[in-house]
Order: C-alpha cells, then sequence, then structure tokens
C-alpha cells in the first residue's frame, strides 16, 4: 500500500508542477509539455531503464515495492 502513496504522491506532484509553471508562462500548452516531459522523466525513464541501469532499477523498485534505499542494516 506505501508504494502506491509514493505513486500518487509522485503523480500528484508532478501536476502540481506543471500547473504552477503553466500559470507562470499563462500557457496551457507549455504546462502540458511540462507535464509530459516530467511523467517521462520521473516515471517513464526508470521504467524504461530498469533493467539496464543499477540506480533506475533501484528507483523502480522503490517506487513499486517500497522498502529502503540503501544498505541493509
Amino acid at each position: 500500500m506505501i508504494a502506491y502513496k509514493r505513486i500518487a504522491i509522485l503523480y500528484l506532484l508532478i501536476i502540481i508542477l506543471s500547473i504552477f509553471i503553466a500559470t507562470q508562462m499563462n500557457s496551457i500548452l507549455n504546462g502540458l509539455l511540462v507535464l509530459a516531459f516530467l511523467y517521462l522523466l520521473f516515471i517513464g525513464l526508470p521504467y524504461l531503464l530498469q533493467k539496464k541501469v543499477k540506480f533506475f532499477e533501484m528507483f523502480w523498485s522503490w517506487l513499486t515495492k517500497g522498502g529502503r534505499i540503501g544498505p541493509k542494516n
């Protein structure tokens, strides 16, 4: 359940940030472009590179399964 909350919070932050940037620039199109870029950066890229890059594997695992990042004591 924690992992779903992390994904929901990440989506919410991306949407709020894109709305803020769109209002500052007075352009809905730029807001949509920022939304697409942030979604690709924080969700799409880790998903696509999770098998190739160790950092993205750890990030995607943390995002979807929860738990800690780093050494386990």
